[in-house]
């Protein structure tokens, strides 16, 4: 039986060796985001450029009031009345 005290079971130790570096491997992944405090996985982020700071694109606009993928994305929008203003 595994855990018994005062046993060498060979199985426990090959079962303990293959958990460790499992465990250690998976906790690498997580992180604790920016904004709500909560533990992710950052390959799982959906948030494109910051995925290692925020859980989702939701907490990086809540932290930083934009997203960077909608900051890149931007365009503007001039109106035609002001386009002759602004070419000026």
């Amino acid at each position: 039986m595994c855990g018994t005290p005062g046993t060498a079971d060979d199985a426990c130790v090959t079962n303990t060796s293959v958990v460790g570096p499992v465990e250690t491997l998976m906790q690498s992944h997580i992180r604790i985001c920016q904004h709500c405090s909560l533990p992710y996985d950052w390959r799982r982020s959906p948030s494109a450029c910051l995925k290692m700071t925020y859980c989702g694109s939701l907490c990086e606009r809540g932290d930083l009031g934009f997203t960077i993928e909608g900051l890149l994305a931007e365009r503007q929008v001039v109106r035609r009345d002001w386009r002759q203003l602004l070419a000026a």
